[in-house]
């Protein structure tokens, strides 16, 4: 899965962030995926776990999301996913915690392997 197919895909899975896409592409003539995920997905993320629900299982629509980025995604998308995504989960501990439970195999795979470069685990 490149950039294109991802964004497909996510704007078809979560088609709430189809004016937040069109709003993106108008500010920055581009897609930059690190700065729409880091402002959509992210923030949302952390909406979720600071109000501690799932509302409507969207917790574990965006962690199925997260874990076919890391088993389908290109390069970049798991770029994305470990330095944009997984990198800012584990700023607070707590919220990683809770995202380990629902995170897939891989992504727990790709979750410790950024926590190892931070130094945050051994």
């Amino acid at each position: 899965m490149n950039r294109q197919t991802f964004i497909t895909y996510f704007l078809t899975r979560f088609p709430e962030y189809k004016g937040a896409y069109k709003q993106h592409l108008e500010d920055y003539d581009d897609l930059l995926l690190h700065v729409f995920l880091g402002d959509t997905i992210n923030e949302r993320l952390q909406e979720l776990f600071d109000a501690d629900k799932d509302e409507m299982g969207e917790l574990q629509q965006i962690f199925t999301l997260l874990e076919k980025m890391s088993v389908e995604g290109d390069l970049d998308i798991q770029e994305v996913l470990s330095v944009t995504i997984l990198a800012r989960l584990g700023d607070d501990k707590d919220h990683l915690k809770k995202s380990y439970r629902l995170m897939g195999d891989n992504t727990k795979i790709a979750s410790d392997e950024i926590e190892r470069y931070w130094g945050r685990i051994k």
